[in-house]
């Protein structure tokens, strides 16, 4: 498989039983993909989400725009891109964002963490979704690499941390894990899950 996977589905509602397919989708694209490090990674993922946009929202990053990040690492909003019109700063972005409900639909992070080192990897991970847990977002999404032999410690983190925050929308956890051992063209062993009240 390419650094491309395709999928048919889509956001419309951004709401839980979206996020679920997402996760399933996620799952079945990357499942056999065969990008390996954090420089593959990243981008892969990144233009999978771009790919699962509703119609009319925007994502950040979008390179092709020329844009960076927005609060997160990816985003789907309906906050309006800077055109040539109004490059920052400029009153006429803003206006453009007074004419209609600016929100976030869906918040991402990702975070592989330190091979080796499932501690230092649980802190990067908990640093990372510490900026989901306190933003408002209708869904949100983190994806990171779980260590052999530890393979719920992130996810219980996160229910916790989410607890913790009174955050109730959605999130979708995906696991990516460090695979040393994997046999070329073996699998990987993805997974995801759920946290909602």
């Amino acid at each position: 498989m390419n650094a491309d996977p395709i999928t048919g589905f889509r956001f419309v509602n951004y709401d839980t039983n979206e996020l679920a397919k997402c996760g399933e989708e996620f799952e079945r694209a990357f499942r056999k993909c065969g990008l390996s490090g954090n420089c593959e990674w990243t981008p892969a993922i990144f233009r999978w989400f771009r790919q699962i946009r509703a119609e009319g929202v925007h994502v950040y990053p979008e390179p092709d725009e020329g844009e960076g990040e927005f609060i997160v690492d990816h985003c789907h909003t309906t906050y309006p891109f800077h055109g040539e019109d109004s490059r920052w700063p400029s009153p006429n972005y803003y206006k453009r964002a007074f004419e209609g409900l600016c929100e976030i639909k869906l918040a991402l992070e990702s975070e592989r963490g330190k091979w080796a080192n499932s501690e230092t990897s649980l802190a990067m991970v908990l640093d990372d979704a510490c900026k989901l847990a306190v933003l408002r977002a209708k869904v949100k999404v983190m994806i990171f690499a779980s260590h052999p032999g530890k393979p719920d410690s992130v996810p219980e983190a996160l229910a916790k941390l989410r607890k913790c925050h009174q955050d109730t929308v959605p999130w979708l956890w995906i696991d990516v894990p460090n695979e040393p051992r994997r046999p070329t063209g073996a699998p990987r062993g993805i997974r995801h899950g759920l946290l909602v009240d």
